[in-house]
């Protein structure tokens, strides 16, 4: 299991640079939440943060306040089930691996489909 590691810092060390990259995110996702599409309280979420302080607009998708926090929490306790006691670990379903980052760490999401929504590069996938 790959861990998403926290952010590094609690200020951005490019402030200026954030501002725009964050804005064209915004923008790249028409300025709705990529889960349900939303247009209120938005944040832009960082994937991953291999380029911190170097963000490229790959690295955040766009995600209303209540999906920042289920994918931020979601990912806590990824972190914690990876460092704690393996043997305290509690079985789960099986996922099918994303066909766009071969990872499976995911949600389901919770319309009739059936999707999954990815953890890592956040799409949803069968």
């Amino acid at each position: 299991m790959r861990c998403i590691p926290t952010r590094p810092d609690k200020n951005h060390p490019d402030e200026e640079h954030w501002q725009v990259v964050r804005k064209a995110a915004l923008a790249r996702d028409g300025r709705k939440c990529r889960i349900c599409g939303s247009s209120k309280a938005l944040n832009v979420h960082h994937i991953h943060y291999e380029n911190w302080g170097k963000e490229k607009l790959q690295d955040l998708t766009t995600l209303c306040r209540e999906h920042h926090k289920m994918i931020t929490l979601k990912n806590r306790e990824l972190r914690k089930r990876k460092f704690s006691n393996p043997s305290k670990r509690l079985p789960h379903k099986e996922i099918p691996k994303c066909a766009k980052c071969n990872q499976n760490e995911a949600i389901e999401s919770q319309d009739e489909d059936g999707d999954y929504y990815c953890l890592y590069c956040h799409e949803f996938y069968k």
